[in-house]
């Protein structure tokens, strides 16, 4: 089944490159929660604030996507990280929650593009016609292995970071450093995304 991943190149970098932005999709999504209850200023309770964060990601994400280019997957691509890497600096310097909303709304402006550009670039890739079933079955694996594996990953990586931070007095260091880890995903899905040949 993974056969294609060897054989076509392109396909390979089309799934590596998914891989790796849902990896940092995942690792935002998941602890934006944990992120808002344990670092952000709020007299909201962190369900509430959850709530209320996540408004402008759901409004501004799909109307992202609409605006999008047809014939330039990189180049959306490209921005969106641009976007989604932003949101994670934010995360990174502030404890307002007013700042909650405009985080969820520059990720959201890089989000939407991102998920409606990758279907796309996976057409543009897909080796066969006749087993496109299989092979996009198999590109799906790229969003959810991420869905499985980056929680534990940030998790444990933010236990061992959290508790070091609080020793040395640094407010909040374990989750800087898995928001700059998702930077890094990022960064590697944009390269993996350059080397596309196939694909403008």
């Amino acid at each position: 089944m993974v056969r294609p991943l060897y054989l076509y190149v392109d396909f390979r970098r089309v799934f590596i490159s998914r891989l790796l932005f849902q990896l940092g999709i995942a690792t935002v999504q998941q602890f934006l929660q944990y992120w808002i209850q344990d670092c952000v200023e709020t007299q909201l309770p962190s369900t509430t604030a959850v709530s209320y964060g996540l408004i402008p990601n759901l409004v501004i994400a799909p109307i992202a996507a609409m605006m999008i280019p047809k014939h330039r997957r990189k180049i959306v691509v490209y921005i969106s990280a641009i976007f989604m890497i932003a949101a994670c600096i934010l995360i990174m310097t502030t404890r307002k929650f007013e700042w909650v909303l405009a985080v969820s709304a520059v990720f959201g402006c890089g989000f939407g593009p991102f998920i409606s550009v990758e279907f796309a670039m996976l057409m543009d890739v897909l080796p066969n016609a006749a087993d496109a079933a299989r092979d996009m079955s198999l590109w799906h694996m790229a969003m959810v292995l991420p869905q499985i594996i980056a929680t534990p990953i940030a998790g444990w990586l933010l236990d061992i970071t959290q508790a070091y931070g609080n020793s040395q007095g640094m407010t909040c260091f374990g989750y800087k450093i898995i928001y700059a880890l998702c930077i890094f995903y990022f960064l590697m899905g944009v390269f993996m995304t350059w080397r596309i040949k196939g694909i403008k």
